[in-house]
């Protein structure tokens, strides 16, 4: 029976062992990565299974190789994927388009009959509800944008409506949804331009984040509703020394970021609220790099956190991250720019904290076994 109870007591101990070291693994890990060549792509989107998808018609999947999808006789981006697989971008540069799957090579377009001289583009997608929710904007051929979502159910819907535009808000260009259905992006509010808001489409509530500037983005929102992008601090329209990246949540509001060499830009945050995006860098070709923002808010070079002898000279641009702490981006690869994906290593100090962890529980029950006798 003591036999029993020691092997009960350390399955049980063990168990709780790993437990913690789950729980502590998003802590400790990633302050080195390994890096995956993905091929000569830009990348522009990430999803949790580690499914990377960007420009020159090009999909990635965990364990294959490089893919291409586009529609015959033209050309496709592929601007987000979600964690069902659903790809979103735009075709020929024209039209909001969506794929099915990574194999599936002709694309539904979201706005088929649009008039000549207009545009669309689908910039994110994420599932709301079960329901898979597709934001972007339109250009009409007078060159005014409009913000839109789109399902396959109800089709393309303008989000302004008549509380928003009667609130003064022009919604001009959603970039982002979460999985609670929130929405970020860059409109107009009482005649003030770059204006970043968040938009509640149930209730219809607009939050006003922040004027962007010129050259100002928002760029994503995760789950807990925290928004990233960048300001232009000067309103000139150039990085150069003005732009920088921020954060907002609604309890700390609109927080800037470091920056390098004079600019930064945030461009994803994941659940975990880790923030990834580029800035400045002392590159001889003047090529921004990528990097990570750490917790308080200096950007770290993502070059620096990977082996010396990659292979990849330059680490420029940093698009997104996924709740496993993985990266995708692009950069140059001896030379050439190829897509890539930075996977987290763990730290030797979280084996050191395995190890000591696991002896001294089992030095533990051994002396509660001793006890006993």
């Amino acid at each position: 029976m003591r036999t029993r109870k020691a092997f009960i007591e350390v399955s049980a101990a063990l168990s709780a062992m790993a437990l913690v070291m789950c729980c502590a693994a998003p802590v400790l890990a990633g302050t080195q990565y390994g890096i995956t060549d993905l091929g000569p792509v830009f990348a522009s989107g990430l999803n949790n299974a580690g499914q990377v998808v960007g420009g020159s018609d090009a999909w990635y999947s965990p364990g294959s190789t490089l893919s291409e999808t586009t529609l015959a006789g033209g050309s496709s981006y592929a601007a987000a994927i979600n964690g069902d697989g659903l790809i979103v971008g735009s075709v020929n540069s024209t039209y909001a388009a969506i794929w099915t799957s990574a194999s599936a090579l002709t694309p539904t377009l979201i706005t088929p009959g649009q008039p000549a001289g207009a545009s669309s583009y689908a910039n994110a997608v994420n599932t709301v509800s079960g329901v898979d929710t597709v934001v972007g904007n339109y250009i009409t051929p007078a060159a005014n944008s409009y913000a839109f979502s789109y399902t396959q159910a109800g089709g393309p819907a303008r989000l302004n409506n008549a509380t928003t535009i009667g609130e003064g808000w022009v919604l001009q260009t959603a970039d982002g949804i979460n999985a609670s259905g929130l929405i970020t992006g860059i409109g107009s509010y009482r005649g003030t331009a770059n204006e970043i808001f968040l938009l509640n489409p149930v209730t219809n509530v607009v939050t006003d984040i922040g004027n962007a500037g010129l050259a100002g983005v928002s760029s994503g929102i995760n789950n807990s509703g925290e928004v990233v992008g960048a300001i232009d601090t000067q309103n000139i329209n150039a990085y150069t020394d003005n732009t920088s990246a921020f954060s907002w949540t609604s309890g700390g509001g609109l927080q800037t970021l470091g920056v390098l060499d004079g600019y930064s830009q945030a461009n994803a945050v994941n659940s975990e609220g880790v923030i990834v995006g580029f800035a400045g860098s002392t590159y001889s070709d003047g090529m921004p790099q990528a990097v990570i923002f750490s917790a308080s808010g200096q950007p770290i070079p993502l070059s620096s956190l990977i082996p010396a002898d990659s292979g990849w000279t330059e680490l420029n641009w940093a698009v997104g991250i996924n709740d496993n702490g993985q990266i995708a981006g692009s950069g140059l690869y001896n030379g050439v720019q190829q897509a890539f994906l930075l996977d987290p290593v763990p730290e030797p100090v979280s084996m050191i904290f395995f190890g000591t962890g696991l002896i001294g529980v089992v030095g533990y029950v051994a002396r509660r076994r001793m006890q006993t006798r």
